[in-house]
C-alpha cells in the first residue's frame, strides 16, 4: 500500500481519527456529559443563547461571575466534534470548577461543516471573542483577563484564537487572549485533509495553510497549556508534542501535560474537576487563586467523573 502521510497508508491514517470505535465506553461518556450539563445548568446562574453574530449558530451560553469585584477572568470554551458535530449544550458541565473558583465561563456555538468551511468557523469565533471583549463588563468580566480553551476540533479553534493578530481586526490589543488551554487538539490539518473526514470538511491545500495552527505566524504567544490523553492515538500524541515544541521554540511559555489513563472522550472529565492537575494549572494561568472558593449552590462530595 502507498503511504500517504508519514508512515500511514489510507486505512491506518483514517483509524487515527476514527476514535469512537476505539472506546467501548463512548456512549457512557456522552450520557455522563449530558446528565452533568443538565445538573450544572440547574444550579448556576446562566444566560442561554446570547447572540454574538449574524449567523443562526452565533450563540453562546455565559455563566457570569457570581461574586464580581472589579472584574474577573473568563474561560471561553470551544467545543469539538470534528468541526461538523456537537453543540455547546453538551459542555455546560465544564463551567462548574471555574465559576466555583470565582471566574466566569462562556460556552460557544458556531456554524458547522459542510455548510461552512473551517476558515469561516475561525472567522466566526474571532468575532465571538471580540464580542466578549466588548461586552465583558456587562457580565462582571475584566476585558484584560480573557482566556480561551477547547477540546479536539475546539482545541484547534482555541489555538487559532490564541494566535490571532487581533490589532489587524480593529482597535484590539495584541494580547487580547491572556492564556490558552488546548485539549487533545489538532494543530496540522494536512492529515485531516488526507483522511476520510475530508468528505465532510472539504479542505484543500490552501485551507490547510490558512487554518493550521502550526503553520501560523508565531509573533507573540500567550502562555499555553497543551494537554492530551495517554490513551489517545499516536497522531494526537504526535501533534500535541510537535505543537508544544514549536510554541516553546518561538519564545512562548508552554506546559505539556499527558493525562494518565485518559482517552479522547473522558479526558474532559479532568477539566470538570477543580482539584485535577489540569484544571489547577489552567486556573493558575488565569490568575485565580487555587484556595479561593465562591460560596453558593455548589454541591460537595466527589465528582461523578472521578
Amino acid at each position: 500500500m502507498n503511504k500517504i502521510f508519514l508512515n500511514y497508508h489510507q486505512s491506518a491514517l483514517d483509524a487515527q481519527f476514527n476514535l469512537r470505535p476505539r472506546v467501548s465506553e463512548f456512549q457512557e461518556c456522552m450520557d455522563r456529559r449530558s446528565r452533568e450539563s443538565e445538573r450544572v445548568a440547574s444550579i448556576l446562574p446562566l444566560e442561554v443563547d446570547v447572540v454574538y453574530g449574524e449567523e443562526a449558530a452565533s450563540r453562546l451560553d455565559i455563566f457570569p461571575a457570581t461574586a464580581a469585584s472589579g472584574g474577573v477572568p473568563v474561560n471561553i470554551f470551544i467545543h469539538g466534534g470534528y468541526w461538523h458535530l456537537m453543540d455547546k449544550w453538551d459542555f455546560r458541565f465544564l463551567a462548574e470548577p471555574f465559576v466555583a473558583s470565582g471566574a466566569a465561563f462562556a460556552n460557544l456555538n458556531y456554524s458547522l461543516a459542510p455548510e461552512v468551511s473551517i476558515g469561516k468557523i475561525v472567522r466566526q469565533l474571532r468575532w465571538a471573542v471580540i464580542w466578549i471583549f466588548r461586552r465583558a463588563k456587562e457580565y462582571g468580566i475584566n476585558p484584560d483577563r480573557i482566556h480561551v480553551s477547547g477540546h479536539s476540533a475546539g482545541g484547534h479553534l482555541a489555538a487559532m484564537m490564541a494566535l490571532t493578530d487581533w490589532p489587524s481586526l480593529g482597535p484590539y490589543p495584541a494580547d487580547l487572549i491572556k492564556s490558552c488551554c488546548l485539549l487533545s487538539g489538532i494543530y496540522d490539518l494536512e492529515p485531516v485533509r488526507l483522511s476520510y473526514l475530508n468528505a465532510v470538511l472539504g479542505l484543500d491545500e490552501a485551507a490547510v495553510e490558512e487554518c493550521s495552527p502550526c503553520r501560523q505566524s508565531f509573533r507573540e504567544t500567550c502562555p499555553a497549556l497543551i494537554a492530551v490523553g495517554e490513551l489517545e492515538t499516536q497522531e494526537y500524541l504526535r501533534q500535541s508534542a510537535v505543537f508544544a515544541k514549536k510554541w516553546q521554540g518561538t519564545g512562548g511559555s508552554v506546559q505539556m501535560l499527558i493525562l494518565k489513563k485518559r482517552h479522547h472522550f473522558n479526558m474532559l472529565e479532568e477539566f470538570s474537576r477543580r482539584e485535577s492537575e489540569l484544571t489547577t494549572r489552567f486556573l493558575h494561568l488565569m490568575g485565580v487563586s487555587q484556595s479561593r472558593r465562591v460560596t453558593g449552590r455548589f454541591p460537595g462530595g466527589p465528582s461523578p467523573f472521578s
